[in-house]
């Protein structure tokens, strides 16, 4: 049986996959930009983060964003 944490973890890790599928429209118009500035929630600057830096999903549910 899955403890606490584990199931914590699994939840943390579909709601990033869900969120980096509502920001692929965003990510395509990063792309196609400049340079930007991006004002956001810190669960979105983990998945534009780990997307322009090339992370895995593991990475990116315990990184601290300081940038």
């Amino acid at each position: 049986m899955a403890t606490c944490s584990e199931v914590n973890s699994l939840l943390s890790l579909q709601s990033y996959q869900d969120l980096v599928q509502r920001l692929e429209p965003v990510i395509m118009e990063l792309e196609r930009q400049g340079n930007v500035l991006v004002i956001c929630h810190q669960a979105v600057m983990r998945c534009l983060l780990a997307y322009f830096l090339d992370k895995s999903a593991g990475q990116i549910t315990t990184s601290v964003c300081t940038y």
